[in-house]
């Protein structure tokens, strides 16, 4: 069985959508010195909300191949190995 299209490649604009923008607080990536927080949040809603769209993909690659397998007989661990590689190549590219 063939995974869904939207498993196989990450689209960033099927999973931002299904982000729950609500759960983003500013203050919670706030700097801290003796006790009080201080400066600009650590991670932009931007950041946030693409890291939180990407977890939701890569969970969902995880949940379908647990419960179908995955073509080529890879594991979650290889998945994970092939995300990492995603990764390292978008960051390559900027």
């Amino acid at each position: 069985m063939e995974p869904p299209g939207r498993l196989v490649a990450y689209d960033e604009a099927d999973w931002l959508p299904l982000v729950d923008r609500s759960e983003y607080d500013p203050a919670d990536w706030l700097q801290v010195r003796n006790g009080q927080p201080y400066g600009e949040p650590r991670c932009k809603f931007e950041d946030w909300l693409r890291g939180q769209a990407w977890g939701l993909w890569t969970r969902a690659r995880h949940d379908w191949c647990q419960q179908h397998g995955w073509p080529g007989g890879l594991d979650v661990i290889e998945l994970m190995q092939h995300e990492v590689a995603l990764i390292r190549a978008r960051g390559r590219r900027g």
